[in-house]
């Protein structure tokens, strides 16, 4: 597929036809002035990165954020036609910042990000737009809900002869394909026991509905159409405040942790839900050269490993966490089969729902350790590099073009002992890596030619020469060796 010749082939158009809870109508305080409308966009493409939304017209375009997975905005504008786009940086474009048609003639440059979905909306008084750019790369699809904006009455009783209104608007958007076509919407106080007949309604996969409800402390809960004992996500509790409008987008957890479901939410309240039954994962990494092969143990529990046998390089499989033991979980590091000398004794704390790769670290003499919280979704259009220094001293990174001359360039970062990039994006290809002490243009590693490829997501750890103390080494893991 060529992208820069690739158009959606059409909008869904989503007009909310469900209003659960009577007082949906949008009488508010009384006035007869209708309020201006409202446009909103959301990124709802899990395989995607950073996508600017931007409204325009003739060609000037207005960039309103830039837009992570997940991530909402929403503005009120002027009764007016506007142009809507949601561009990209893609490989083929000489730029990562989307800034739109900057030169305003009409055309994409080189130098400009690539348009995903262009198309017009006319808005009129009164009513509100959200626009979801939704699907995969291959498959996107715009979403646009349109229904009549919903004016709260904020006059006491002294002043208009009706108490203020004392509730809040909720929106939900089904956007999640690994949930399902069909779920069941539950929202109720903490402690409430489900029966069908509490369910806010039925959404199927691309639907929306919104309600009034009093503002108060509620669980978001997502079953079985009809069978509230098949549960599919369970919230913490949260506040809803009243007068306020909050949204929230159903989506795929898409290997962000291991959560299958993410509800995120936006307008007036912002936020990320995750099922408060996830579970959570640690693999562990053995970065120390020259380091025996190691046994490691959880929880005090000396009668069986953790991970067994852990030889250098190695990475084990990710092992669930039991809940009770997130917050100071102890890590013994043994020599394989010998439990009773230990090579290095850690705590760490672990947050509920993600994946966490513990890195051991250091030498063979003094073992340390690094836990990282992994990120594993990955982008159709990108690959994701990370970069940890395990070794003992400062080092710059470079992860350059082929033949380039690293004593020109500046690193790409430069890292302490055991600290880390995050995940960077690159363009799928070809690069080399290499290594030098803080400050100089000392190469002691590389370079060495890697390939990168799109959807890709690797790590690269340094780690100190045993046998030349002037020089470092790397540990490549995730799709490196997978």
């Amino acid at each position: 597929m060529n992208i820069r010749e690739w158009k959606i082939s059409s909008l869904f158009i989503a007009l909310s036809a469900i209003c659960l809870i009577t007082g949906c109508n949008d009488d508010g305080d009384g006035d007869d002035e209708l309020h201006d409308p409202v446009i909103g966009a959301f990124h709802a493409v899990s395989d995607m990165g950073t996508i600017a939304f931007m409204t325009g017209q003739d060609d000037d375009d207005t960039v309103w954020s830039q837009l992570e997975y997940g991530d909402g905005v929403v503005k009120t504008v002027d009764p007016e036609q506007y142009d809507i786009n949601f561009d990209t940086a893609l490989p083929e474009d000489d730029t990562d910042v989307c800034a739109g048609d900057s030169d305003e003639d009409g055309f994409k440059d080189d130098d400009e990000c690539t348009r995903l979905a262009p198309g017009s909306i006319n808005v009129l008084e009164g009513q509100e737009y959200l626009l979801f750019l939704y699907g995969g790369f291959e498959a996107l699809e715009v979403l646009e809900y349109e229904k009549a904006y919903h004016e709260f009455d904020t006059k006491d009783e002294d002043e208009d002869g009706d108490p203020e209104d004392e509730n809040m608007e909720v929106q939900f958007f089904h956007l999640s394909p690994a949930l399902g076509n069909q779920v069941d919407i539950y929202l109720e106080p903490p402690g409430t026991y489900l029966s069908a007949t509490q369910a806010r309604g039925t959404l199927s996969l691309k639907e929306e509905f919104h309600a009034l409800v009093d503002e108060d402390e509620y669980v978001l809960t997502l079953t079985a159409v009809g069978n509230p004992n098949t549960v599919y996500f369970t919230s913490e509790a949260f506040t809803l405040s009243r007068q306020t409008r909050v949204a929230f987008a159903i989506c795929d957890g898409a290997g962000s942790g291991t959560f299958a479901t993410r509800i995120s939410l936006f307008r007036d309240q912002s936020g990320t839900l995750i099922d408060r039954n996830a579970e959570t994962a640690l693999r562990i990494t053995h970065a120390v050269p020259d380091g025996d092969n190691a046994d490691i143990y959880a929880y005090d529990n000396f009668a069986d490993p953790f991970v067994a046998n852990l030889a250098f390089s190695q990475a084990s499989s990710y092992q669930i966490v039991s809940p009770s033991f997130l917050t100071d979980l102890s890590l013994d590091v043994t020599p394989a089969g010998n439990s009773g000398v230990f090579l290095a004794r850690e705590e760490v704390d672990l947050t509920r729902g993600t994946q966490n790769t513990f890195f051991l670290v250091g030498e063979s003499d003094d073992w340390d350790g690094l836990k990282l919280t992994d990120d594993n979704r990955r982008l159709a259009t990108h690959s994701l590099l990370r970069l940890i220094n395990g070794a003992s001293s400062t080092l710059d990174f470079y992860v350059v073009e082929p033949n380039s001359n690293i004593s020109t360039l500046s690193p790409t970062v430069s890292l302490t002992n055991r600290q880390n990039s995050g995940l960077g994006r690159l363009d799928p290809g070809t690069y080399d890596v290499a290594l030098t002490t803080h400050n100089t243009s000392t190469v002691i590693y590389g370079p060495v030619t890697i390939d990168l490829s799109a959807g890709g997501l690797y790590s690269v750890i340094a780690t100190d020469n045993t046998s030349d103390p002037t020089a470092a080494d790397l540990v490549f893991l995730d799709d490196f060796v997978n």
